[in-house]
């Protein structure tokens, strides 16, 4: 039991970074239109019930919003 419980925390773990990762990489990118294929690719690998319904006229400022509500989803409501 408790190493089932060690592994499935440390794939939980190794999941958070890569999601942490894949954010910070986004936030960083300068080219908008690849910040948002990445916001796009980001998005559909989450979960369908923790995705969100992006519209389809995007902004920088909802790039930052969005990564920031993905943020909320994923690591707050775990």
């Amino acid at each position: 039991f408790y190493v089932i419980s060690g592994i499935e925390y440390a794939m939980s773990y190794n999941k958070s970074h890569m999601l942490l990762k894949r954010i910070s990489a986004i936030r960083n990118e300068p080219d908008t239109e690849k910040r948002l294929m990445m916001l796009q690719q980001l998005n559909g690998s989450l979960p369908k019930d923790k995705r969100l319904n992006i519209p389809s006229l995007i902004t920088n400022a909802y790039v930052r919003k969005a990564l920031d509500m993905i943020e909320e989803r994923i690591f707050v409501s775990a």
